[in-house]
């Protein structure tokens, strides 16, 4: 029997369990690295574009252009959107539900307890998203005082 194209694992090169507890946390540390490092480099470049434009300003006499730091170019390309609990709340109540559902279907039984952490979170945040809205309907008591001077 043949393995289809791409069904091939570790195991298939002789690899021990063992060695792959070692590869594989190896592996996610590299992709880190390496995402930190391009991050970095790609910044680097924007500023070194930012600054290319400004000499040649310069030389022109023209004025400089807006220096932009790194939150301002962020807030620029996309914008900033407010927290939203109840949503954040019912994804991860819905993430518990799908993974809960997954685990007892495949017979992880034991395991199906799992799921229960992002669902505690998302009731939690659930219910903060409901304690800040009404929070921010009802006047608080002081809105009822007058001003001291």
């Amino acid at each position: 029997m043949t393995t289809p194209f791409l069904a091939v694992t570790l195991f298939d090169f002789n690899v021990s369990p063992h060695m792959i507890s070692i590869i594989v946390p190896v592996a996610a540390m590299l992709f880190g690295g390496i995402m930190a490092i391009t991050s970095m480099y790609f910044s680097h470049q924007r500023k070194k574009l930012w600054h290319e434009t400004a000499r040649l300003a310069l030389e022109k006499g023209q004025p400089l252009p807006a220096a932009l730091d790194d939150s301002e170019m962020k807030s620029a390309a996309e914008p900033r959107r407010e927290r939203n609990d109840l949503r954040t709340g019912l994804i991860l109540v819905a993430v518990s539900s799908g993974l809960w559902v997954f685990l007892r279907s495949v017979g992880a039984r034991d395991a199906a307890s799992v799921a229960a952490i992002p669902g505690f979170i998302g009731i939690a945040l659930l219910l903060f998203g409901v304690f800040a809205t009404f929070r921010s309907t009802t006047p608080s008591p002081s809105d009822d005082r007058p001003r001291q001077p």
